[in-house]
């Protein structure tokens, strides 16, 4: 649900704007699709379990949230509480390895764009093992 649609992939303009965006060629882009996609993606990877797979994916989750959250603050002065959500935690080492991804790609934002996010950090506020 997270990977382009063939259609998209058969666009040369969309094609162009995510190969450029991602820094790689088109085959190396087609083959990364083709190794991620799923056959019945509703049995294979779901919540944390993807980005524990692809700590990628959680990185640029987290880089969009921030840096959405930093350009929706210049446009329109509003500081709205960014809240992530790791979906689907079974154990305790999954939720920290994926709240470590997490924070460490809202340091890098603060880091680049030198401004406080205000960022809720309810780790086990609700955890009831």
């Amino acid at each position: 649900e997270f990977l382009p649609k063939d259609t998209e992939l058969d666009d040369p303009e969309i094609l162009e704007e995510i190969t450029k965006y991602c820094g790689v060629s088109e085959t190396t882009l087609r083959a990364k699709i083709a190794k991620l996609r799923e056959t019945n993606p509703m049995l294979g990877n779901r919540g944390c379990r993807l980005g524990i797979s692809h700590p990628g994916i959680t990185a640029m989750t987290t880089r969009a949230i921030a840096h959405a959250y930093y350009d929706a603050h210049e446009k329109t002065g509003i500081q709205p509480v960014v809240k992530i959500m790791i979906p689907l935690v079974a154990t305790v080492s999954e939720y920290l390895q994926q709240v470590h991804i997490i924070d460490r790609e809202m340091h890098a934002a603060y880091l680049a764009r030198r401004h406080t996010l205000r960022f809720a950090k309810e780790h086990f506020e609700n955890w009831h093992p």
